[in-house]
């Protein structure tokens, strides 16, 4: 007896489909169970989209920096440029001297910056002293009623002018110009000559630029004790200082 087999299940000759199966092929996709399986893709060498884009920027810019590259002979005044326009930089003050200004310097003074005392000057020492109120007294014939008044010269060189104050009914026409001379100074760049009883008084009329003051001295009070501080005052506080005792030859 012959039997004849049939296929029950399995593939046709295409591939494609076969019905009765549990396995069916479509294309790329596997179905198993009635479950579709999505066959993975063959894996190849993988591009970092990134990595090439980076590649293409750092190319361009090594082009850009080589086709903008600065000839330093473009601009030769740049080569020469002052040292405070390269550096930031502030003069720090290391003294401050009490003096009277000089002939052929023009100066300013400071609006608020001043302190009104009684001073002695020794000329040969070339030294100055503060004289507190109560030591004045047996001193009046040599001291000087004075106001200290922060000052500074065309080249940014500060110092201590002791400006007179005319107090008396009469004062001395020396002391009279002296202190409109100061008074004027606060406002702009002034010079003052001796005369023949007073002093000359010249404004700068040309180039003028503001007074650079010091950071360091903001108040009458850091003033003065800068100034003691650098030797350029000292204070007679006694009538037993040395030098109130040579002036009254007690010594």
């Amino acid at each position: 007896m012959n039997n004849k087999i049939v296929p029950q299940s399995g593939e046709d000759n295409a591939g494609r489909l076969c019905e009765g199966g549990e396995t069916r092929h479509h294309g790329g996709e596997e179905q198993i169970g009635g479950t579709e399986q999505t066959v993975p893709p063959a894996e190849g060498p993988s591009v970092d989209e990134n990595e090439s884009s980076s590649g293409k920027d750092h190319t361009q810019n090594t082009e850009e920096v080589t086709q903008k590259k600065r000839d330093i002979f473009d601009d030769l005044a740049a080569l020469g440029r002052p040292i405070d326009e390269i550096v930031a930089s502030e003069k720090l003050l290391t003294s401050l001297l009490v003096r009277k200004p000089k002939r052929d310097e023009w100066v300013r003074v400071h609006p608020t910056i001043s302190a009104r005392v009684y001073i002695y000057e020794a000329r040969e020492e070339n030294a100055h002293y503060i004289v507190l109120p109560e030591v004045v007294e047996p001193l009046r014939d040599v001291v000087r009623y004075v106001q200290l008044s922060l000052a500074t010269n065309y080249s940014g060189g500060h110092f201590v002018w002791p400006v007179p104050v005319p107090t008396e009914r009469r004062p001395h026409r020396a002391h009279v110009t002296a202190f409109a001379a100061a008074e004027r100074a606060a406002r702009e760049w002034i010079r003052i000559s001796w005369g023949k009883d007073d002093y000359d008084l010249y404004r700068r009329s040309s180039a003028q630029v503001d007074p650079v003051w010091s950071t360091e001295i903001s108040t009458p009070s850091e003033m003065m004790r800068f100034v003691a501080k650098t030797g350029g005052i000292e204070i007679i506080d006694t009538l037993d200082h040395p030098v109130v005792r040579a002036l009254l030859g007690t010594d």
